[in-house]
């Protein structure tokens, strides 16, 4: 695994892409990873050589690593299987806890119940939420975000509803500036209007193309 691992660290040093290490099931949109869902944590292959479909050979030890955007933190290499270990939470926490400090329940000595790594096993089968204790007073909510009951990740959910938003506000600008269309397209009432939303640089724009007509929408994210 040695040779494995260091190949691994070595493309994510270099900004290589790293995907043929991760599950196979990324391809398929429907497919829901509860450990990268629950505490944001990867699993990574660590075979040498690429099989028939372009993903690496697969690996019963895995390297289980966190990201965010400027760094990887390599937690540790276990056996195929161990979704449930909080000892990776409790790494993270031990090594990089600026790296999770959102996630601290501040003024949370306790918990009622303290599940064990069978409970969170069986517990993210029903995708029921569950928080980590490392020591009194040392609490973490799901590091990657939590889920849905559905099995969706809640900040896939978070971000989705954040566009819908978005686009219920632009629509409600469109409508507010009716008169304004119409008046730019005097003489044109028999074409159709058809507006089609363009984002240049982070602004958003409402754009007639067959006249020609632009309408400023404002920011993607205000």
């Amino acid at each position: 695994m040695k040779t494995g691992l260091d190949n691994v660290i070595q493309k994510i040093k270099d900004g290589k892409d790293i995907a043929p290490h991760l599950s196979k099931q990324i391809k398929n949109l429907k497919y829901d990873d509860d450990l990268l869902n629950d505490w944001g944590i990867y699993h990574i292959h660590l075979g040498t050589k690429m099989d028939n479909s372009n993903f690496i050979e697969r690996t019963g030890a895995l390297l289980f690593a966190r990201f965010d955007e400027l760094n990887a933190y390599c937690i540790n290499v276990m056996p195929h299987g161990s979704w449930s270990k909080q000892d990776m939470v409790k790494c993270v926490h031990q090594n990089w806890p600026e790296s999770v400090s959102r996630y601290l329940l501040k003024g949370i000595s306790d918990l009622e119940y303290t599940p064990s790594d069978k409970d969170i096993k069986t517990l993210r089968k029903g995708h029921i939420t569950t928080m980590v204790k490392i020591a009194d007073g040392i609490i973490y909510a799901p590091l990657g975000g939590g889920f849905m009951t559905s099995g969706i990740s809640t900040e896939v959910v978070r971000i989705s509803d954040y566009y819908m938003q978005r686009m219920w506000e632009f629509e409600k600008i469109l409508k507010e500036r009716t008169e304004d269309i119409v008046r730019a397209l005097a003489g044109k009432e028999d074409i159709p209007i058809r507006l089609h939303l363009e984002i240049s640089n982070g602004d958003c724009y409402a754009v007639e193309k067959q006249e020609q007509l632009v309408i400023k929408l404002g920011k993607l994210h205000p």
